[in-house]
């Protein structure tokens, strides 16, 4: 949370590479890394616009193929490092994001059985369906 600009990001300076990690993944508009939280689920990843977006509610629906192709990326890594296993992906939308970039997370299920892990990342989490669904109703008629 707070007011820190795309230059004082942490997200930000991750996909510059510079910080204590570096992504996994990059492409144009998309970079993927690790969380911090790898006690949460055997695998917890968080995927990213390159594009400085402050949060859920700064979308509108000429991003909804940037929200897709933020799933495909997670899909496509959880599926190469975990095949055959359930995944659960989401946004935490203001203000209960802790980071100021959107990023949708990406677990391989099960949740840890902690109290905190199942409600953070079960009942706090928005779908990305969810958010496709918001955006298309944006869309202005023609």
């Amino acid at each position: 949370m707070g007011n820190k600009s795309a230059k004082e990001c942490i997200f930000c300076q991750i996909r510059d590479s510079k910080g204590n990690q570096a992504p996994f993944y990059e492409d144009d508009e998309i970079f993927a890394f690790e969380d911090i939280n790898i006690a949460s689920s055997k695998r917890h990843i968080l995927i990213c616009p390159k594009r400085h977006i402050k949060n859920v509610n700064e979308l509108n629906y000429l991003d909804i193929e940037l929200v897709k192709r933020l799933e495909q990326v997670g899909i496509q890594t959880l599926q190469e490092s975990h095949p055959n296993q359930q995944y659960r992906f989401g946004y935490h939308s203001p203000p209960l994001n802790s980071i100021d970039h959107l990023h949708l997370h990406g677990f391989v299920l099960p949740i840890s059985n902690c109290f905190n892990n199942k409600i953070i990342y079960g009942y706090f989490l928005t779908s990305n369906q969810q958010i496709i669904k918001k955006l298309e109703k944006q869309q202005p008629m023609l």
